[in-house]
């Protein structure tokens, strides 16, 4: 049995002392309202600010693989502290998962009410499988809380890099991410939808080759190619803009859309966040704000949109831009409050035992 002092010592090497990323801190949270944007697209008839933010999902995959390379990468090198990353990660990652849940299983419960269905063993498996993020793929992957799914896949995608990471060199990585990439193009050929990749009963594993690809992609731009090009540090607020560009944008083309999802998803977000990553900060007050309010507000975000979408429903006359901003002002305050006064405390209690046990 290890003693409390080292264990206290190996969690706190692989929490390591990475530099923060405040351009990527932003990127997070832009992106992060892409989705919510996207998800608000359906309570405002003929009007959709992001009709392409499900693509942040697959920024958000890029991004982790280069952010756990970057803050977790050199210490699980030489400490191979697996337990101990998984424990850290469970604690960035379950609380706001278990509220979002909660959150999304009073309202499935509400909405099997007002449809008159009975509770079958169906729907109580989907709310026990809902509480540990486990897909239930026999009816549909995440009915509770649809944006889980990335979350799920991007646990896999943690638990994978952690165990092997230690073994592997970078020719072992680029091996494969080429299985991965023929992997997900054959899921894509078979789909003809981006969007249904991981998200839908009949291309829910399409999440692994979708997610696991693009994370390594993350992983490769902060251990092989940062190390070798040199970009100036300097403000870069194009970055931004072309991030939000393509979650926003119609782009005229002969091509199906799918396979302009792939090249955002696969060339220009890694770009952008080869250049973001030695970039100055645009607004650090507001990046750093909506950078922690990502992950409570995508975590939270549907659950809301659901009820506010019953309730908008039944109100004529009323405008877009008033669904839009009372939407977005709920969901936002609810997030901050959530990050505040929910998961910092949560965090930190859990922290506390860990560093304890």
């Amino acid at each position: 049995m290890r003693s409390k002092e080292s264990h206290s010592m190996q969690v706190g090497s692989v929490q390591g002392k990475a530099k923060r990323l405040p351009v990527l801190d932003g990127m997070r949270g832009w992106a992060a309202l892409a989705v919510l944007g996207y998800h608000m697209g359906p309570m405002m008839p003929g009007w959709n600010a992001f009709p392409y933010g499900y693509l942040a999902v697959d920024f958000f995959f890029v991004l982790s693989g280069f952010v756990i390379a970057h803050a977790y990468g050199p210490t699980l090198k030489k400490s191979g502290s697996f337990r101990s990353f998984l424990a850290i990660r469970f604690i960035r990652l379950y609380p706001l998962l278990f509220l979002g849940t909660i959150m999304g299983i009073i309202v499935y419960t509400i909405r099997l009410n007002i449809s008159n269905q009975s509770v079958s063993h169906d729907h109580i498996l989907v709310v026990f499988f809902s509480l540990f993020a486990i897909p239930a793929i026999w009816i549909d992957p995440f009915p509770v809380n649809p944006p889980v799914w990335s979350l799920f896949w991007e646990v896999v995608s943690n638990i994978l890099f952690a165990f092997f990471y230690i073994y592997l060199r970078i020719r072992h990585i680029l091996f494969v991410l080429f299985l991965l990439l023929i992997w997900l193009a054959s899921a894509a050929l078979s789909s003809g939808s981006w969007l249904e990749l991981g998200t839908v009963r009949e291309f829910w594993w399409a999440g692994l080759p979708r997610s696991g690809s693009l994370f390594l992609i993350g992983v490769l731009i902060q251990i092989a190619v940062l190390p070798r090009i040199e970009i100036q540090p300097k403000s870069r607020p194009w970055v931004y803009i072309i991030l939000l560009l393509s979650m926003s944008v119609s782009i005229p083309s002969t091509f199906p859309r799918i396979w302009i999802d792939a090249i955002c998803a696969i060339f220009l977000f890694p770009a952008i966040i080869l250049f973001a990553a030695n970039s100055d900060a645009c607004l650090p007050r507001i990046s750093h704000f909506f950078g922690e309010l990502s992950y409570p507000l995508y975590a939270t975000h549907m659950p809301i949109i659901i009820v506010l979408g019953g309730i908008f429903a039944r109100l004529t006359n009323i405008e877009n831009m008033y669904v839009f901003i009372s939407t977005l002002s709920i969901i936002i305050s609810y997030s901050y409050f959530a990050h505040r006064y929910y998961d910092i405390p949560v965090r930190r209690m859990l922290t506390t035992k860990l560093y304890r046990s």
